[in-house]
């Protein structure tokens, strides 16, 4: 097709590298797409995403500042499609390591009650393993076909994006090598995975106290405590402005305390611009330090609890926008809270 060609031809330019790295997250992601279409087709939606931020943003700022925020959007936007395959494929081994050791139970017992290997793998396809039984039916295909069974499943293994299950992989192919009772091996590796997801639940249950910890100083106390000190700033740039209107260039001459030495950095005119913090910057950098910090508290909570920081990604939109809502709400409650004692606001 014409779009076919278009998107592998605007892909040209990628290195090979990274070519290679998206067609093993298209695999474990299980997208039956090749990696040059796929770029291609990211790279078309990012155009058009950073030429619609382009514009949106021109008809409100300037023009370096529209290309900043261009320049932004395309990168945001390729982070994302990276971002999705990234958390499709972590979902998607979460799930196979979840049934693989009731896989590999049932492929010993068929081995045990007499079938050779080939046949207790094909006999062990179930529908409640979800996309596990994809994958056994691809190694039963495989091995049917021709391939050696330790192929097809070196192959399974590299399709899911699991250390579990290349590890159980390994162990299964290195005993056949060495003639090894099989149906023993798979019920004790099978063994060993349940006591590495009872362990894995321990731990969660054990950091619950970090995650709590965690949330709360990421997405409701930093949110609160921006909120009120951009409101402070508010305030006194408020205050020093109504005196500055009251008594024109009488505060900077009589200015001998140091309750009226602090107020006159408020005032335009008796400090620098270097020397004053105005509640938009305030603002600028309390956003920014907002969605930095609540992205990499995502992560952290990915890595703390299931031993993976991509595994946090899932959080990240949740923990950001629940963040800002919480900072403009303060932000908001403050204003209402205290507009009756600011009177001549």
């Amino acid at each position: 097709m014409v779009l076919d060609k278009l998107f592998v031809l605007t892909s040209a330019l990628i290195p090979q590298r990274i070519i290679s790295d998206v067609n093993k997250l298209l695999q474990e992601a299980d997208f039956e797409i090749p990696a040059r279409k796929y770029l291609g087709l990211s790279l078309w939606v990012s155009y058009a995403l950073t030429l619609v931020a382009f514009a949106i943003a021109l008809t409100f700022t300037e023009f370096l500042e529209s290309l900043v925020v261009a320049i932004i959007s395309f990168v945001a936007s390729e982070a994302l499609f990276f971002l999705m395959l990234t958390i499709i494929a972590d979902n998607r081994a979460r799930k196979i390591e979840e049934a693989l050791p009731d896989a590999l139970q049932m492929i010993s017992a068929n081995m045990r009650a007499g079938m050779t290997i080939e046949n207790a793998v094909l006999a062990s396809v179930r529908p409640e393993f979800g996309p596990l039984e994809e994958e056994i039916r691809r190694v039963s295909t495989k091995t049917y076909g021709g391939m050696s069974m330790a192929q097809s499943f070196k192959e399974m293994g590299d399709r899911v994006r699991s250390a579990a299950m290349k590890r159980a992989i390994r162990l299964i192919i290195e005993g056949s090598a060495l003639g090894g009772q099989m149906a023993q091996l798979l019920h004790e590796i099978a063994r060993d995975l349940r006591e590495l997801a009872n362990l894995r639940k321990e731990i969660e249950n054990a950091t619950v106290m970090y995650t709590i910890f965690i949330i709360f100083s990421t997405v409701i106390a930093s949110p609160i405590l921006f909120a009120t000190s951009i409101y402070y700033i508010e305030i006194n740039e408020l205050i020093a402005k109504n005196i500055q209107t009251v008594s024109p260039g009488a505060l900077p001459a009589e200015a001998s305390s140091s309750q009226g030495a602090f107020l006159t950095q408020f005032i335009p005119g008796t400090a620098s611009a270097e020397e004053r913090i105005t509640a938009s910057e305030m603002t600028t950098f309390a956003l920014t330090c907002i969605i930095v910090t609540t992205f990499f508290s995502a992560l952290t909570l990915g890595m703390l609890r299931q031993g993976k920081a991509t595994r946090g990604i899932k959080y990240v939109p949740f923990f950001v926008i629940g963040a800002l809502l919480l900072f403009f709400l303060a932000h908001y409650g403050l204003a209402e809270m205290f507009k009756s004692f600011i009177s001549f606001r």
